[in-house]
């Protein structure tokens, strides 16, 4: 049996145990013993942690409590400072694949057949955001930053040549605000979403997994952590944020955006930049990302724990909307509960 030092500090109002032979793992309690008992837990949880395609460290808790502590956002998944990004997934095979990526979603079919070259790639984006735009505009919806000006900066034809002609250079700052917002609105965007908070993460995870539950091939949802103070080290990634006056839904979820740009730039060149954000990242030295994974059984209860927190669809969506999917919800957790106990 492994033998490991522990320290067992006072923080605040509460107990901290940890030991620096394990990144990664730590206690917390209101007594010692409790600190104890629960760094116990968390050790259970990281002794069977695997690390998948050789770099991703990936836990496996048995019970929606052991993934919720693993998710405490009093402890840390990382080793050495971090900040860090969270991405709730209905299923723990799904890659980290923007919107655009995925099957039947990219806007460059309207051109041309695939495979795409770089300016095709672009245009189609281009001429989707565009057209988000011209429908709000119809619509006398704002979008951030309307004006003639705007309109005319980033939305004539001699703005799009640019980007044509320099891939890396798409999308222009400029344009991240209406991405954001046409992306909240599910319009396919090459802008990946996350949260800075873990428990939203867990919710969205959760959510997802009970209303893709006729898919009995999918027996694990997951929770990815992204380390962003790693940052840095990766030329072609840009985190992007967007100030929560742009939209409640973003303020509410600590909506925070990743984005890869392309790395090819010649117009008539095949469209090659990086599409699976942890595809990307198993391909450098080193590699920021942790997932942790649950079985969808565990969903309920999960959903249960983040109601407790006061993270349910009502507050992650604060509209109609979100009062309904709330309901829905609990729906989903009582018909799965029922249907464990036949």
């Amino acid at each position: 049996m492994k033998r490991y030092s522990l320290i067992v500090e006072k923080t605040g109002t509460r107990f901290s145990a940890w030991s620096p032979d394990i990144s990664g793992c730590a206690g917390l309690g209101a007594t010692e013993e409790e600190a104890r008992r629960d760094f116990q837990n968390a050790l259970d949880c990281h002794d069977d942690a695997e690390v998948i395609e050789g770099k991703i460290r990936e836990y496996r808790p048995a019970s929606a409590r052991q993934f919720w502590g693993l998710l405490s956002p009093e402890k840390s998944l990382f080793s050495g400072p971090s900040k860090v990004l969270y991405r709730g997934q209905a299923s723990e095979s799904w890659r980290l694949t923007p919107s655009l990526f995925r099957p039947d979603n990219n806007p460059a079919v309207l051109i041309d057949a695939p495979p795409f070259t770089a300016d095709v790639q672009i245009m189609g984006e281009w001429m989707s955001l565009d057209s988000f735009r011209e429908h709000c505009d119809s619509s006398g919806l704002r979008i951030p930053n309307d004006s003639t000006a705007f309109s005319a900066k980033y939305f004539e034809m001699n703005k799009l040549d640019v980007f044509r002609k320099a891939g890396s250079l798409w999308p222009d700052e400029g344009y991240f605000e209406v991405m954001a917002l046409a992306r909240h609105h599910r319009l396919p965007s090459r802008l990946l979403d996350w949260s800075r908070r873990s428990y939203v993460a867990a919710y969205f995870a959760a959510s997802d997994a009970l209303a893709n539950a006729s898919d009995a091939s999918v027996k694990r949802f997951a929770v990815w952590a992204l380390n962003i103070e790693m940052r840095g080290l990766f030329r072609e990634l840009e985190i992007v944020r967007i100030p929560g006056s742009n939209s409640a839904n973003m303020a509410a979820q600590a909506g925070v955006f990743t984005l890869l740009r392309q790395t090819k730039t010649s117009r008539t060149e095949p469209f090659q930049g990086p599409e699976d954000l942890d595809e990307y990242f198993l391909a450098q030295a080193t590699c920021p990302l942790v997932k942790v994974t649950l079985p969808v059984d565990e969903a309920p209860e999960l959903l249960l724990l983040c109601q407790k927190y006061g993270v349910t669809a009502a507050t992650v969506y604060p509209d109609y909307y979100g009062a309904a999917r709330a309901c829905m919800d609990m729906l989903r957790c009582e018909h799965r509960k029922r249907k464990a106990m036949k």
